[in-house]
């Protein structure tokens, strides 16, 4: 494996990309939040990112708790402008890219931004393994919503200086139970069904790209590994070292947008006919 970056690209390099690229017929996306910084969506554990500025609240203390609902309610309020009106950025593009050529057996992503539904493809080849920002769901009945029903007027209050009181704490219109965002929250187990379809994905590939993710968070980071025993070839492009640079058979050490220059005009459609 030879381990690429943005000042070591060579046509070398990028002919071994567009090789594997070609040949593949079955690939899988593996995406992390170095993915979506392209469209402004801070990175959660890199330097200066969410987490050294906003303390998680945990799901358990989300219950229990009705400050730390607030204060959940406030951090939610205060990031969705920037989730709400972010578009797709070049990697997105290029998954949706594979998509068209028909070599995409799916995507699974640990990011909950939705920039890959809003890139094109389709839902149902869409794995979110921490769940969406885009929808809110009842802890009681189960219903979603889309977020933008709780958020935009939440969003609004807080960029007047408001605080989130209790009053403001969204609950359900059909039953009265909490509501949150449809996402994963600290404390709560991955769904069940998203970690089974993501295995699935993994047995069937053969190829899978792990893009922008520092592949630490456990148990997300164990997928390219499941697929790389079963045979696939595993690409890897992110910044900064990984875990499973050793397993890697392709390695780009750099951004998303500079490895994207690297394969030319490979993310033109134009350049293979659709399977």
């Amino acid at each position: 494996m030879t381990r690429e970056s943005e000042s070591t690209g060579s046509a070398e390099e990028a002919r071994r990309w567009r090789s594997a690229l070609e040949k593949a017929t079955a690939v899988v996306a593996f995406t992390g939040a170095g993915i979506s910084t392209d469209s402004g969506i801070p990175d959660y554990r890199g330097t200066g990112g969410v987490y050294e500025r906003y303390q998680p609240v945990y799901f358990q203390d989300f219950l229990a708790s009705a400050e730390k609902r607030r204060e959940y309610w406030m951090h939610k309020a205060s990031v969705w402008p920037a989730m709400r009106d972010a578009r797709p950025g070049p990697g997105h593009r290029f998954v949706k890219d594979l998509d068209d050529r028909g070599i995409l057996a799916g995507v699974v992503t640990q990011n909950i931004d939705g920039l890959h539904e809003k890139s094109g493809v389709p839902g149902d080849k869409i794995v979110n393994l921490h769940g969406t920002n885009l929808q809110v769901e009842c802890l009681g009945c189960g219903q979603r919503r889309p977020a933008a029903v709780v958020l935009d007027s939440l969003a609004a209050e807080v960029a007047r200086g408001m605080e989130v009181s209790d009053a403001q704490v969204p609950v359900c219109g059909s039953c009265g139970e909490l509501v949150k965002p449809a996402t994963v929250m600290f404390g709560q187990n991955l769904r069940s069904e998203d970690l089974k379809c993501a295995e699935e994905l993994m047995g069937q590939c053969d190829l899978v790209l792990a893009m922008g993710s520092t592949l630490e968070v456990q148990p997300a980071a164990t997928f390219p590994v499941l697929a790389h025993r079963a045979g696939a070839a595993l690409g890897i492009i992110t910044r900064g070292p990984t875990p499973l640079d050793g397993i890697a058979t392709l390695r780009w050490d750099g951004s998303i947008t500079a490895f994207l220059q690297l394969l030319g005009d490979f993310g033109s459609t134009g350049g293979r006919t659709p399977r």
